[in-house]
């Protein structure tokens, strides 16, 4: 049997692979998803509290079939606060890459673009290569955009690769289960002040986009600045990128 792992930063995240998550459902294979962050920005959660972006995001992932043991909300288990996934890299990658190298058969995994979005995102795009360069048993990787900067007209993208690559798959969804997926964002109740400015962009794509598309995510692990000029996270002054990238190079330097 296969097995699918996503891995993402925040609850809510899956929104970007809705259809990914019903293809693996359709194709009855083990689903794994990794929530890497708690959901609350610098607080600790304790680790027996059920928080509610948690079940946000399980009344969605039920309607993929997926129930409680294969959602591992990671980042609320081991004290990881939204923007810090970045602080705890060798943490994430020393559990995730246990676990990942005891799964038998064919292994597939999804995770976040490297766009300069979110910090977190980013984080998650790193883990996952470097996991990708110590574990044999992956046989295929993918990642996906959810926004980013790298736009002179907008505040930020939605939803756009910042390099396109004419050799990514592109998966056709049908009008009745884009219909479906935009009824599902409204499901997340407490984000929707958070979400206001990109649920027009993402209500859009499902209605006048037939595909979704994602890339391969390759082992390579020189990194350099996502784009030109300030990056979002940058522009919502969270963290700056010569803080991430150096938290990022002593990660990679270690084994």
């Amino acid at each position: 049997m296969a097995t699918s792992i996503f891995i993402l930063s925040h609850q809510d995240d899956e929104i970007g692979i809705f259809e990914i998550l019903r293809l693996a459902s359709e194709k009855k294979e083990k689903v794994y998803i990794f929530y890497m962050t708690n959901g609350s920005i610098k607080t600790e959660i304790p680790k027996n509290k059920i928080f509610y972006r948690d079940k946000e995001s399980m009344s969605v992932l039920k309607n993929f079939g997926l129930n409680n043991k294969n959602v591992i909300f990671f980042g609320r288990l081991n004290n990881i606060p939204t923007c810090y996934l970045y602080k705890k890299l060798d943490l994430a990658y020393k559990k995730l890459n246990n676990f990942i190298n005891k799964i038998p058969g064919e292994i597939k995994i999804y995770t976040h673009s490297w766009e300069g979005g979110n910090e977190d995102h980013d984080a998650c795009n790193i883990l996952v290569k470097k996991i990708l360069n110590s574990s044999s048993n992956i046989d295929e990787s993918y990642q996906f955009p959810l926004y980013n900067a790298d736009t002179p007209y907008f505040f930020y993208k939605v939803q756009k690769f910042i390099k396109n690559d004419r050799k990514s798959p592109k998966i056709k969804i049908n009008l009745i289960n884009r219909i479906r997926y935009i009824k599902y964002l409204f499901y997340y109740k407490s984000q929707l002040r958070v979400w206001l400015g990109l649920y027009p962009f993402l209500i859009k794509n499902f209605l006048f986009n037939k595909y979704m598309q994602i890339q391969y995510l390759n082992k390579n692990l020189d990194f350099k600045k996502p784009h030109k000029g300030k990056l979002l996270y940058e522009k919502f002054k969270r963290c700056n990128y010569y803080d991430f990238s150096r938290s990022v190079k002593s990660f990679l330097k270690r084994n």
